[in-house]
């Protein structure tokens, strides 16, 4: 039953945080897309509103990728994204097989759970457009898909990258955090129960204890 006490509170925490996220990254889009270019989101920014839709784009060389156990399939991929027809973009289009992959500058990573092999990612590459979030605001780059990025593109600050979710959009007020809160508290209250019985089952085994000491040496 702890175990159950633990999942009700972790729950509720990650329920909470979860629709922490939704409501900073609803804060700051609106309710349409606004069309932005690589170059554009490079330049500007987002602005006062992080619900894109990505035009004239290409990939850069090497993207990083992670799976789930022994799933040939991908789980999450980032992938650095530039200007279409930009002087990088030449010259990756100008490589040939075995050429070594020149590093070039980004500062937008496509961050996807859609894209789950090279298929899908050609063919999200060669769409006209990509509709998303730039989630800075609820996401920074870390751990080892950051060590690879910045290996493969040396000179490359990743802290000043647009990370730009596909697939992603605002959503409406929900249920708001309310029903993790109720998690919690129910986490916690099974908690409380489980050590107060605990406490009681041993003072009762200890009181029948003490009783049977004393109705032994009663006999004595």
């Amino acid at each position: 039953m702890i175990v159950a006490a633990a999942v009700l509170v972790f729950g509720g925490g990650y329920w909470i945080k979860k629709k922490m996220d939704e409501d900073t990254l609803r804060s700051g889009a609106k309710s349409l897309p606004q069309q932005m270019s690589v170059v554009d989101l490079e330049r500007d920014g987002p602005g006062n509103n992080i619900y894109i839709e990505l035009a004239d784009f290409a990939a850069g060389g090497t993207y990083v990728y992670e799976t789930k156990g022994n799933s040939k399939y991908w789980q999450t991929v980032w992938i650095p994204l530039i200007a279409r027809g930009s002087e990088y973009d030449k010259r990756l289009s100008a490589l040939k097989e075995g050429d070594p992959m020149p590093p070039g500058p980004f500062r937008v990573i496509l961050k996807s759970g859609h894209i789950v092999d090279e298929r899908s990612l050609d063919r999200e590459l060669a769409s006209d457009s990509i509709t998303g979030m730039v989630i800075n605001d609820i996401e920074e780059m870390s751990g080892e898909e950051r060590r690879l990025l910045e290996k493969h593109y040396p000179g490359v600050d990743i802290d000043r990258c647009w990370i730009f979710q596909d697939g992603r959009k605002p959503k409406p007020p929900g249920k708001g955090k309310l029903p993790g809160a109720i998690m919690i508290v129910a986490g916690i209250a099974l908690a409380a129960w489980i050590i107060w019985s605990f406490v009681q089952a041993r003072d009762r085994r200890e009181r029948a204890y003490e009783s049977r000491v004393a109705r032994r040496e009663a006999r004595r």
